[in-house]
């Protein structure tokens, strides 16, 4: 009996530092996913203002609706691109507009039209083609829209009026 009593008492034991270990590694994968969300919480957050603070005339850049807007209010000149990637005139103009972008020096947004976060501000400027490009001055649109592929002659007299007119504000 005592060596069944020893034995139970044993097992029990065995039971409590099993429960005990797998819990510890349940706390600690827990402890693990909360800190990894975390971090990646906080590398979207950083990513999302660079894209607003950080930008340099002269590239294109790609944002979303809500960071456009906010792109376009202080720029006394800004142009704002609709694409979508699947769509051959936007493939056309891309490699385009990026040359004349970087060689003029022009504050240049992209917002993809596929995401559904874009749609509204799409509405609201009654977007409905790609490409499609407004020109804004102090958050306003001042120029637009243009729809299709232009051509290179084309983007840069409409690159180059909006700078005369606008840019030295």
């Amino acid at each position: 009996n005592r060596r069944t009593a020893n034995m139970v008492a044993s097992t029990s034991t065995e039971v409590l530092f099993m429960r005990k270990a797998r819990y510890s590694k349940e706390l600690i994968f827990l402890v693990c996913s909360f800190v990894v969300v975390s971090v990646a919480v906080f590398v979207v957050a950083e990513m999302s203002k660079r894209s607003q603070v950080y930008a340099q005339p002269g590239e294109v850049l790609k944002m979303n609706a809500d960071q456009v807007m906010e792109w376009v209010k202080d720029k006394p000149l800004a142009f704002v691109e609709f694409f979508s990637p699947t769509c051959s005139a936007c493939q056309m103009a891309g490699p385009v507009i990026e040359k004349l972008v970087a060689e003029m020096g022009l504050n240049f947004a992209a917002v993809n039209v596929h995401y559904p976060k874009n749609h509204e501000l799409m509405r609201e400027l009654k977007v409905t083609a790609t490409p499609t490009i407004f020109v804004f001055s102090n958050g306003e649109v001042v120029e637009g829209p243009v729809v299709g592929f232009i051509g290179e002659e084309n983007y840069r007299a409409l690159f180059e009026k909006m700078v005369e007119m606008y840019a030295s504000e």
